[in-house]
């Protein structure tokens, strides 16, 4: 996977610094789910359970040893998320910085506007699904999404306005090892965004960032073997227009 690319140049507008910073907060998620991701397939190595793939006679203490170092990069990745989180918000409300009216210059190309569209949904009711069932998400959290419609009590959301779109998500399980969570788009899971439920009692999530025309749905889904989710609120969706 090669380094995003930003410019370099002094010239960006302060709407253009505040995307690029978005956009590094996307990758970084994006990085953070594909080490996750790695992290639950050297532990299916270990233990021999990759399809196709025989891995090595662990013992006991080769098994603890993994799943403590799965421990302590799982961690890191929390605490990364922690970090994360509130890099955006800080980005999100930063303060508008009004100078004095200048001369009007002459019209230029249209364009699109960014963060013209974004949305947060949750799930707070236990789910038990059977196999392959997408995640029903219950409400909007704290306001009218814009840019998407939301019928509630349902598994989708309808983006109206198209763009490149910061998608993530977060859903805790009761039960449902060694099922696969991901983000659906139109139906079809999202490259990039699959992650492998390792444990009950455990919490998953992924991100990605992707271009969406207007109609498109979006989803979190579940594949491979049935998923019981956890009590209180269990599933959350973002959903955020960048460009």
């Amino acid at each position: 996977m090669s380094l995003p690319e930003f410019s370099t140049g002094t010239s960006l507008s302060r709407e253009d610094a505040i995307n690029q910073i978005i956009a590094s907060i996307a990758m970084e998620e994006l990085g953070i789910s594909h080490i996750i991701n790695a992290e639950g397939e050297k532990l299916q190595y270990v233990l021999g359970t990759i399809p196709g793939i025989t891995g090595p006679g662990a013992t006991i203490e080769d098994v603890l040893k993994i799943n403590e170092s799965v421990r302590e990069v799982l961690q890191h990745a929390a605490e990364s998320q922690s970090l994360l989180k509130n890099k955006l918000q800080n980005v999100l409300s930063a303060a508008v910085l009004t100078g004095p009216t200048g001369a009007t210059g002459a019209t230029g190309p249209a364009g699109t506007t960014a963060l013209s569209a974004y949305g947060n949904f949750i799930s707070n009711t236990a789910d038990g699904m059977t196999t392959g069932d997408p995640v029903t998400l219950n409400t909007s959290l704290n306001e009218t999404p814009v840019g998407m419609t939301f019928a509630g009590d349902t598994p989708t959301v309808t983006v109206t306005v198209p763009g490149v779109y910061r998608i993530d998500y977060r859903v805790s399980v009761a039960s449902g090892t060694g099922a696969v969570v991901s983000l659906l788009q139109n139906g079809t899971a999202i490259t990039g965004s699959s992650i492998n439920v390792l444990a009950n009692n455990s919490t998953v999530s992924g991100v990605a960032v992707v271009p969406l025309v207007a109609d498109n749905t979006i989803a979190i889904g579940t594949s491979g073997v049935a998923v019981t989710l956890a009590g209180g609120t269990n599933a959350f969706l973002n959903i955020m227009r960048i460009a």
